[in-house]
């Protein structure tokens, strides 16, 4: 069967998407965590509960935070967003913002600092929470003080697994969604 690169690509993250959903579950059941929020997210919406918003380009650390939300924090509604003007955009026209967004420093085109400075350039958003993720083989010094310069509430490196990512998430909402 010939494939071309796009259709191999699509292939090959649905499969990782498959095995990683798998995975999750598995946690689920040994740790005992809740459900997925999927059976109660039409009612949060139709209750405006304001969701949490990921911007990140990279799907699979989309997934990887959505989920760990949907373990820790079910009843929050977890919008991604690939890219800093999909974010800005989105902004000025929702109703209603998100309680706290996790915003990726590095992305392409427009970095996260380059976003989160325009954010508070914005008095609307002055109580905006955003919170800066970035991985590990990434970050430095100079991009944590500059992030929180920017007025970052938090800047925090992106787990590596699972369980860690959990904990994270656990602080995010014990900081910011209660």
């Amino acid at each position: 069967m010939n494939h071309s690169p796009q259709t191999s690509e699509n292939y090959t993250v649905k499969r990782i998407n498959e095995l990683f959903s798998h995975y999750i579950q598995q946690v689920h059941r040994v740790y005992k965590l809740p459900e997925s929020a999927e059976s109660r997210l039409s009612n949060m919406l139709v209750n405006k509960v304001a969701p949490v918003w990921v911007v990140d380009d990279n799907i699979n650390d989309q997934f990887f935070i959505k989920s760990a939300f949907n373990s820790v924090r079910p009843d929050i509604p977890v919008i991604t967003l690939d890219n800093g003007e999909e974010l800005l955009s989105r902004m000025t026209k929702t109703n209603l913002l998100p309680r706290v967004v996790l915003l990726d420093l590095n992305m392409p085109r427009v970095s996260g600092l380059d976003i989160l400075q325009k954010i508070r350039d914005n008095q609307s958003y002055d109580n905006l929470t955003v919170v800066v993720l970035t991985t590990s083989s990434w970050v430095t010094n100079e991009d944590r003080r500059t992030a929180l310069a920017l007025g970052a509430d938090q800047f925090y490196t992106k787990p590596s697994t699972y369980m860690d990512m959990i904990d994270l998430i656990k602080t995010i909402t014990d900081n910011w969604c209660d």
